[in-house]
């Protein structure tokens, strides 16, 4: 007994136990089960998205929910997912993971009883994507065979609608053509690739359609302008070709969803850096402004389609770096940069809701970084030069009171940096 309560003591000693309270509902695995117009009497079936192998342990998530609920999953958890279920779920149906959805996917749930959709905007680690949630969000709303039934900030639901469906009140979305990047690649020192000869850059989990898919490539002094072909037998070769008001960059569409290879038809090539994007570019508004939406980024936290801002809750958020992105290039130039926030109701002056960052990639290298008052609504850093770098902005939440983020605005500086 002696021995039993030393060793208790000393397992006790050496760990922290935390508590955390589970939610006791989920309004939208509860929209799904009580969906009569699509269910029509019979078990409310959905498709949780991510959709995984059927191994996650991100699909435990899902399989409480269930308990809540009693929806039916396609996919759930498996110690050891079955060979058919790879085949003819995951495979099958992967694509959703990234938003897109053809009329035969479709059909295909419908015709297995799956009248629903279900997504964990917060379930969603870079290995599913390429780019954030909201980018499938951003898909999923603005399909025309999909209603969106609800929303919680974290959880959406989604009635899938017959392939000539009654027509039905679209909802709010993103009207911004961002799309933050998660697949880099660079080289320190750079990559050179002999005349003639190539270098691949792959990747696992295939990239779905995104509107304007490219690659953007940033080459070394004295490099040749690189070809880009596909990994295998299917796609075709991609001229490069320079990217407007970005030096030193080039631009390509992806030859293949898996990957490409970068060759030196024209000479040998010197590569720096390389990043997958689709959509556009940070640019100047009409304003002559760069407004970028939180929401679009890659985050934690509670967003919804349509609204720009996304809301930090201790309730639901621990501290620690809840948003970063975009990671991409911004024109060159001297800007001011301004950060507009509002905090929880507790208020108290000089209170740290915690700090933002700004950082060029890669190496993630600190340009500044300020404390987000809650007694203010904004913080502005002066006169921050940016030189066409990948640049991340980054939010290290506190966990101490509400945050929501509004917008990040770039304006041409006010002051100007003196050369010494």
């Amino acid at each position: 007994l002696l021995l039993s309560l030393w060793t208790l003591s000393g397992n006790l000693a050496q760990t922290t136990p935390g508590f955390c309270t589970l939610p006791s509902r989920n309004a939208a695995y509860e929209a799904v089960a009580s969906d009569d117009k699509a269910n029509d009497g019979h078990p409310a079936h959905a498709l949780a998205l991510p959709l995984w192998p059927g191994d996650a342990h991100w699909n435990s998530l899902y399989e409480y929910a269930v308990m809540l609920s009693r929806v039916r999953l396609v996919n759930g958890y498996s110690p050891a997912a079955p060979a058919a279920y790879y085949e003819k779920v995951f495979k099958k149906y992967v694509s959703l993971n990234q938003g897109h959805a053809t009329d035969e996917q479709l059909d295909g749930l419908l015709e297995l009883g799956v009248r629903h959709l279900l997504f964990h905007a917060n379930v969603f680690p870079e290995k599913v994507s390429p780019f954030p949630a909201a980018a499938t969000l951003r898909a999923l709303v603005g399909h025309p065979r999909l209603a969106l039934i609800a929303d919680d900030g974290q959880n959406l639901a989604f009635r899938i609608l017959p392939k000539h469906p009654v027509e039905h009140a679209p909802h709010a979305n993103w009207e911004g053509g961002l799309y933050a990047a998660a697949r880099q690649w660079s080289w320190n020192p750079p990559l050179e690739i002999v005349n003639a000869q190539s270098a691949p850059i792959e990747w696992v989990t295939p990239t779905g359609p995104a509107p304007d898919l490219r690659f953007l490539l940033r080459l070394g002094p004295g490099s040749a302008q690189p070809l880009l072909l596909p990994p295998g037998p299917e796609g075709s070769a991609q001229l490069t070709h320079p990217v407007p008001g970005l030096p030193g960059w080039l631009q390509a569409e992806l030859p293949n969803f898996t990957g490409t290879w970068i060759n030196a038809h024209s000479g040998p090539v010197v590569l720096e850096y390389a990043l997958l994007m689709a959509g556009e570019l940070p640019a100047p508004g009409p304003d002559g402004a760069i407004r970028i939406a939180p929401a679009l980024l890659f985050h934690a936290g509670h967003s919804s389609p349509g609204n720009d801002s996304v809301v930090f809750d201790p309730e639901t958020v621990p501290a620690r770096r809840v948003l970063y992105g975009p990671n991409l290039p911004f024109p060159p130039g001297v800007y001011d940069l301004t950060v507009s926030y509002a905090a929880g109701s507790d208020v108290r002056p000089a209170r740290s809701l915690g700090f933002f960052r700004i950082l060029t990639l890669p190496g993630d290298k600190l340009l500044a970084e300020r404390n987000l008052d809650a007694a203010s609504d904004h913080i502005t850093f002066r006169a921050i030069p940016l030189d066409a770098d990948p640049i991340c902005f980054e939010f290290d939440y506190a966990g101490q009171l509400p945050v929501v983020l509004r917008e990040i605005k770039l304006v041409p500086a006010t002051l100007r940096l003196v050369e010494k």
